[in-house]
C-alpha cells in the first residue's frame, strides 16, 4: 500500500482576523466613488495604493490603471503575477487574504491592521520574537516552493497589533510544485535566498540602524549577504 505525496499548500493555520473581510473586490467604475484613503502613491513606474470601502469594511486596492501607458502595460503582467500568487498561496496568516481581480490593471486585497514593522517602537527590545517569526513565514513559504524575492525591503514586512507577521507584494514571487522537478532544481537557491533575506532583516533590527539606513543595506548590502548566507549554508552542521 502507498500514500500519495500531497501536492497542494499545507492546511492553513486558524485564521485569528478580527473582522470579517469585505464580500467582493470593487468593479472598476466603484473606485473612485468608494475610495476613502491613499495607502501610497506610487512614481510612474508603480502602482499607486488605494483604501477603499463599498460599506463592508476596508480593503486595499492596487492600481496601475491612472499610470503611464508604458507602465500600465507593464502593471498588467505584475497584476496577473500577483492574482496567480495569491491564489497559489491561499489562505495562510502570513498573508493578506486575496479578494479578487478588479480589471486588468488592479486588484484587491485584505487591509492589514498594523504598520511596518521597521516602524514598530519595539523593533529593538522584541529582536528576538521578531526574527524568530519571520524565519517561521520564511519556512511556511518554503515548504510550499514559494520564493518572496522582495521580502528584504522594509516595505513588505508588517507587524500585526497581535505581533504576528504578515507579508505583501507577491509581483515578483516566483513558486514551484514542491516535489516537482523544479522544486528539487531550485529548492536550494530558495533556501540561500531567504537566509540572506533573514541576514537583512537581523540588520534592520539591530538597535543603531535606522529604517532608512537599511534602504542603502538593501542595495549595497545585498550581494554580501549572499555571499554570507551561501557560507552559512555550507557550514557543516554540528552533530
Amino acid at each position: 500500500m502507498t500514500s500519495e505525496r500531497p501536492t497542494g499548500p499545507p492546511p492553513a493555520a486558524p485564521d485569528d482576523r478580527q473582522r470579517p473581510l469585505p464580500s467582493r473586490p470593487p468593479r472598476r467604475e466603484e473606485v473612485a466613488g468608494a475610495t476613502v484613503g491613499v495607502l501610497h502613491r506610487g512614481p510612474w513606474w508603480k502602482s499607486d495604493l488605494f483604501i477603499v470601502d463599498l460599506g463592508d469594511g476596508p480593503m486595499v486596492v492596487k492600481d496601475f490603471a491612472g499610470k503611464f501607458w508604458l507602465s500600465r502595460l507593464a502593471g498588467r503582467f505584475q497584476i496577473d503575477q500577483e492574482c496567480r500568487a495569491y491564489r497559489r498561496l491561499g489562505p495562510l496568516p502570513c498573508v493578506p487574504a486575496f479578494l479578487g481581480r478588479v480589471d486588468a490593471y488592479a486588484m484587491a486585497i485584505e487591509k492589514i491592521e498594523g504598520d511596518l514593522l521597521t516602524d514598530s517602537p519595539n523593533r529593538f527590545t522584541d529582536r528576538r520574537t521578531h526574527l524568530r517569526r519571520i524565519r517561521r513565514v520564511i519556512d511556511q513559504l518554503a515548504a510550499i516552493g514559494f520564493a518572496h524575492l522582495d521580502m528584504r525591503a522594509r516595505r513588505n514586512v508588517l507587524l500585526r497589533p497581535d505581533g504576528k507577521i504578515v507579508v505583501v507584494d507577491f509581483a515578483g514571487a516566483v513558486w514551484w510544485r514542491p516535489g516537482s522537478f523544479g522544486y528539487r532544481l531550485f529548492e536550494s537557491w530558495m533556501r540561500w535566498w531567504y537566509q540572506a533575506t533573514l541576514l537583512k532583516w537581523k540588520k534592520l533590527l539591530t538597535k543603531g540602524i535606522s529604517p532608512r539606513e537599511g534602504k542603502t543595506f538593501r542595495y549595497h548590502r545585498g550581494f554580501i549577504d549572499l555571499v554570507r548566507a551561501l557560507r552559512l549554508r555550507r557550514r557543516p552542521r554540528r552533530s
